[in-house]
């Protein structure tokens, strides 16, 4: 027991000394979110690098999105940050909305893009390519093009925040008086947001690393590339891991994880979710990404992260949370929510399987119904509800350290890097 209460102590120690240094200093790195502040444009990369917004009392309060299978499905999110707007998307060709994008949506929303950096950097693709595509005659046009394909994108998944940050960064970087120049600016805008976004995940893996120390073993949950970011980094500089990677049904995204260490010639030890507390005894960190991360420090990641962290609490091991800056989600800060998205239930239950409970309970054949999906049919049982939440929260009292490009932070002071990266409250410029 002594080992690891020593162990939590020297890791939050090292936090708080990585946080006061980089308060006394001006370090010169700068974020990739720098440019989402209204008003500011530039963004400088020089170096290498609750279900709620805010928990009352441990209580998370959650504003749902029903996640589906088809994009005909798809309903429109409710807006994260502007109560009651409805969104300037339009279906059919008249919105301009180039194919490239609709295909990246429907993407997204099918979790073939998957990852809150991967999302970000696919819809800033995606409104490049959106920019270079367009017919648009006219100015007006064009930005209206734009800010249909960002509606488009935003729509999609709607508790990732880099996706809108995303969206935000390049949207605010559309300049000019004439297409051309729209288009070029665009374009630019959005291939600097890409670069940025690498070199930040770059520079957020050399401060985890220093977390990391030769022999240790970490616990991974879901497929955080920031997260392994930390742990390439950490090879790099010649220290020996070893991993102890969850499945993470139902998805399995776990596996995806595990490939990757294996190309980097880790061992890995793959487990089941449920046997994750068995294996606490054996890890030194406990190692996840997030998706988003709340002014109140709260990290919202996938759905068994926030289990996880009260494990680890209890058993000692210390929770690092590997997230670049576009992770932040900045209005948390005036109390607006962070939705959780639901995703379908056939990833949790086949029709199949849903014939089955209900037939065997019943001893009779179970009835079925048309969906949306004229070429599918459903299996009907009021009796028998299947909730898919994507994502869960973690209150900041179980974190231990947040990594970021511009470094590392206890959970309770998130805000103050929000506050000098934000200033003021965002905008929706797809909502113009």
């Amino acid at each position: 027991m002594w080992k690891a209460n020593d162990r939590h102590e020297r890791y939050l120690g090292g936090v708080l000394d990585s946080h006061l240094e980089r308060v006394r200093r001006d370090t010169g790195v700068h974020s990739v979110l720098s440019g989402l502040v209204k008003g500011h444009t530039n963004v400088v990369g020089r170096r290498r690098g609750t279900e709620n917004g805010v928990i009352d009392q441990g209580r998370e309060v959650a504003a749902i999105h029903t996640g589906v299978d088809s994009p005909d499905e798809q309903k429109p999110a409710r807006s994260l940050f502007t109560t009651g707007v409805q969104s300037t998307h339009m279906d059919g060709p008249e919105s301009g909305v180039v194919p490239a994008v609709e295909s990246t949506a429907d993407d997204i929303t099918a979790m073939r893009i998957r990852g809150a950096a991967a999302i970000a950097d696919a819809a800033a693709t995606a409104l490049a390519t959106q920019a270079e595509r367009s017919t648009a005659d006219s100015p007006a046009a064009f930005e209206q093009e734009l800010r249909a394909a960002a509606a488009t994108l935003y729509e999609t998944r709607p508790t990732a925040v880099s996706l809108p940050n995303a969206l935000r960064y390049v949207l605010r970087g559309m300049d000019g008086d004439t297409v051309a120049a729209l288009r070029s600016s665009t374009i630019a805008r959005a291939e600097r947001f890409k670069r940025d976004l690498a070199q930040a995940q770059d520079r957020l893996g050399e401060i985890g690393s220093h977390r990391l120390q030769d022999g240790d073993t970490v616990l991974t949950h879901c497929h955080s590339t920031d997260a392994l970011a930390c742990v390439e980094a950490a090879l790099e500089a010649g220290k020996d891991l070893e991993a102890i990677v969850k499945e993470t049904r139902p998805r399995k995204q776990g596996h995806i994880t595990a490939r990757q260490l294996r190309e980097w010639d880790v061992p890995v030890t793959l487990i089941a979710d449920n046997a994750a507390r068995r294996y606490l005894d054996r890890t030194d960190h406990v190692l996840v990404g997030a998706d988003s991360i709340a002014a109140d420090g709260s990290v919202i990641n996938k759905i068994g992260t926030s289990g996880l962290a009260v494990n680890a609490r209890e058993r000692g091991v210390p929770v690092m949370v590997a997230a670049q800056t576009i992770k932040l989600h900045p209005d948390t800060m005036t109390g607006h929510t962070v939705e959780i998205e639901m995703r379908s239930e056939r990833e949790l239950l086949s029709d199949e399987e849903r014939a089955a409970i209900i037939s065997g309970a019943t001893g009779e054949v179970a009835e079925t119904e048309a969906t949306e999906d004229s070429d599918q049919t459903q299996v009907t049982d009021s009796g028998l509800t299947v909730e898919n939440p994507a994502f869960d929260v973690t209150p900041p009292r179980y974190v231990d350290a947040i990594v970021t490009e511009r470094g590392q932070f206890p959970p309770e002071s998130i805000v103050t890097l929000m506050r000098e990266l934000f200033g003021e409250p965002t905008d929706d410029p797809w909502e113009s």
